[in-house]
């Protein structure tokens, strides 16, 4: 697998995952001099399924709070299921550039995230 590109290494975002929700958390400029950075958490759920594919999974994902005034409440999110008689084939760093590329100019914002569902 090649190395992660700068364009996908400068959207990593920090993520958890629980049964229910999607957690991000980064760094939100105040609206003070004294708040020059606040932790923020966004809580995403998943909705619906949208489509599915030789390479994943496509998601409805709603945030009942966004923690950017200008952020979207609604996203698709892209699963890419990491299995290992697929992983030899398959680059995930350039399917995830591909999808950034691709998305760039309908969407305002793209973020890497991700998790090993399953490894060997």
């Amino acid at each position: 697998m090649s190395p992660p590109s700068d364009l996908v290494q400068g959207l990593k975002l920090e993520t958890s995952f629980s049964p229910s929700y999607t957690q991000h958390t980064f760094n939100k400029r105040g609206t003070s001099g004294r708040e020059w950075k606040i932790r923020v958490h966004e809580r995403w759920t998943r909705k619906k399924r949208l489509g599915q594919g030789s390479y994943g999974t496509v998601w409805l994902e709603t945030c009942e709070r966004p923690a950017r005034r200008h952020s979207p409440a609604v996203r698709a999110v892209k699963e890419i299921p990491v299995d290992s008689t697929v992983t030899e084939k398959m680059d995930y760093y350039r399917e995830l550039e591909a999808v950034m590329k691709f998305s760039q100019e309908r969407v305002g914002s793209i973020r890497a995230e991700g998790r090993v569902l399953r490894s060997v």
